[in-house]
């Protein structure tokens, strides 16, 4: 029997060992001198650390090396690779408008909440495995529910991680049932065996089954129609950078494993969406709920007064579009939602940055609070018009 070999273990997962590394120190000496720093020093070492974390865990992630590793747990290419510096850099993004000192005194924690959030985010893109990916799901959302409740001062942020929670809940047991289902049909949780083993598997009850309920399960994590009913309340009542990272980078990564769960794993049952030929298969339900989406989301933001709330229907409607890539089911849709989702979060994470800055002097935002911006505060204004 050939002995594990851990040390080989801990180099492909560098740069999650490195942002763990990272959330610990910066826990441990905020804990330590919170007493003899204020509250802005600590503020602006922990996101020091922070950026510092996930500059070397870039590093660590371009200098990995590619390859399919432990059955599937880890799989490493260029666009994998790609899509988690990506995360990393919105993660990055985030730190940037964070000052926990605003909203709490446990500077630390939040800074290390953010970072394993992270650890959660790069792990689910890299894998291949159905269970590696419920675990990366489940730290990131675990963090998320924490990081949104994290503003003790407002009540909207307790009542917004406790719906977040709620219905996070119960989009796990979901997912873990699909995936259960799954497993029971194809003897599997690895994608490629997956394929292979429903390669000749006709659509039935049970697959249909295992299929809907992973749709609701990783649907609630993008936010997408009719699973976003949490996405307005956590909007509005989470911390700024908390809500610019669920915004952002979750969205991404339950993107990519939207992608590579429904395309790697079922190609078989695909079906076709086409109006002038539909076939029987998965991509009908896909295009059901980004059609939902984009609908929901621009009808109902039109209604909206409060800005978050805006910010939240926005993201329901993107992330329908995001889905349109899905359903390409090639790789120039993949690459094509990588860039819109960058490119969307990075945006995103700008918009919060301001909106937080201005709600700082004004209190909770609504539409018609920002009329004259131009006038008061040019500087907001501009980046705000830009982004």
């Amino acid at each position: 029997m050939i002995p594990f070999d851990y040390k080989l273990l801990l180099i492909r997962l560098l740069p999650e060992t490195i942002l763990v590394v990272g959330a610990l120190i910066a826990l441990f000496l905020d804990q330590t001198q919170a007493s003899a720093w204020k509250p802005e020093s600590r503020s602006c070492v922990a996101g020091i650390i922070g950026a510092i974390t996930i500059f070397f865990g870039g590093f660590a992630v371009w200098q990995s090396t590619p390859g399919t590793f432990y059955s599937g747990v880890l799989a490493i290419t260029p666009f994998i690779k790609l899509v988690r510096i990506t995360l990393l850099l919105l993660a990055g993004a985030t730190l940037l408008i964070a000052a926990p000192s605003r909203f709490t005194v446990h500077i630390g924690e939040y800074t290390a909440l953010l970072l394993l959030a992270t650890v959660g985010l790069i792990l689910l893109v890299a894998t291949e495995e159905l269970l590696t990916a419920f675990i990366s799901l489940e730290l990131t959302s675990l963090s998320l529910y924490l990081l949104t409740a994290f503003n003790k001062q407002n009540i909207h942020s307790a009542e917004a991680a406790l719906k977040y929670f709620l219905f996070g809940s119960i989009a796990a047991a979901f997912t873990l049932f699909g995936i259960s289902l799954v497993f029971g049909l194809s003897g599997s949780t690895t994608f490629g065996v997956i394929a292979a083993g429903l390669r000749n598997t006709e659509l039935n009850s049970l697959l249909i089954t295992a299929i809907v309920l992973v749709a609701v399960g990783f649907g609630f994590k993008m936010a997408v129609a009719p699973f976003h009913l949490w996405a307005p309340d956590a909007y509005q009542g989470a911390p700024v950078p908390s809500a610019a990272l669920i915004a952002s980078g979750s969205k991404l990564a339950s993107l990519i494993l939207f992608l590579k769960f429904f395309v790697f794993a079922l190609p078989a049952q695909a079906g076709s969406a086409a109006l002038e030929n539909p076939v029987r298969g998965w991509t009908m339900t896909i295009a059901a709920i980004s059609a939902a989406s984009m609908i929901c989301g621009n009808l109902l933001a039109i209604a909206q007064s409060n800005f978050r709330r805006l910010l939240a229907y926005s993201a329901v409607a993107h992330a329908g579009y995001a889905l349109l890539a899905v359903l390409a089911r090639n790789e120039n849709g993949a690459a094509s939602a990588v860039y819109y989702m960058f490119t969307y979060g990075l945006t995103v994470v700008g918009i919060f940055g301001i909106v937080g800055l201005i709600e700082e002097r004004h209190g909770e935002l609504t539409i018609g609070e920002f009329a004259g911006l131009s006038r008061r505060a040019p500087v907001l204004a501009i980046p705000l018009f830009v982004f």
